[in-house]
């Protein structure tokens, strides 16, 4: 395993990147490289939710943003020996409360965070909060399908009965944010989709300004 990259949990699913099929390695990797794709922003502040096990920040890194990184998990403190001397700060928070100011960020990002959480919407809204009004997010969720279902169950998800449904978490970005791009990636052998990334601008209301 890469040196900048560490398991953040005993079920933490960045195992996936070096798992001994190709497929699951391709499916999993995909995801961020699609994300990475959909980044049309450089040298800005960048919040990421759910930073996980670090997998995403030496791209982060070298495409020139300040990097703020949060998450739940205790290991935070490995990615400080890391990137010591990087442009990078890193807090232990939840996504429902941020500890931002209004319109701190220029982009942020949300790789498999959603469908974790009890009260998504609660993260949507503080999301909307900490962008700044011309501010962009790109989202990633896993689609619920039977195929996807049985991946999990195959490759021993324990979060396989958590994930909320994508089609409750869409409506609730689309209340929330105005969608600018949709990329879904789908099995090779099937036109079912298994994971949609989504680029999106926040809608600006009232209460935002």
């Amino acid at each position: 395993m890469k040196k900048n990259v560490f398991k953040s949990g005993k079920y933490d699913p960045i195992r996936r990147l070096e798992h001994w099929n190709p497929l699951i390695r391709k499916a999993y990797m995909n995801r961020f490289i699609v994300c990475f794709e959909q980044l049309k922003k450089v040298n800005g502040k960048l919040l990421e939710l759910g930073i996980g096990s670090g997998y995403t920040i030496p791209h982060l890194i070298h495409k020139g943003f300040h990097i703020f990184g949060l998450d739940l998990h205790k290991k935070l403190s490995i990615f400080k020996k890391i990137y010591q001397n990087s442009n990078i700060f890193l807090i232990r928070a939840d996504a429902q409360k941020l500890p931002f100011i209004t319109h701190s960020f220029d982009f942020l990002i949300a790789i498999s965070l959603l469908e974790h959480l009890n009260e998504p919407e609660k993260t949507l809204i503080e999301i909307r909060r900490v962008l700044k009004e011309d501010g962009e997010v790109n989202f990633g969720i896993p689609v619920k399908n039977l195929l996807t279902q049985l991946w999990f169950l195959l490759s021993r998800s324990p979060a396989a009965e958590e994930h909320k449904s994508h089609k409750i978490l869409l409506k609730l970005i689309r209340k929330n944010f105005k969608v600018l791009n949709e990329v879904k990636l789908s099995f090779v052998f099937s036109h079912l989709s298994y994971y949609i990334v989504l680029r999106c601008k926040k809608l600006v209301t009232t209460e935002d300004k």
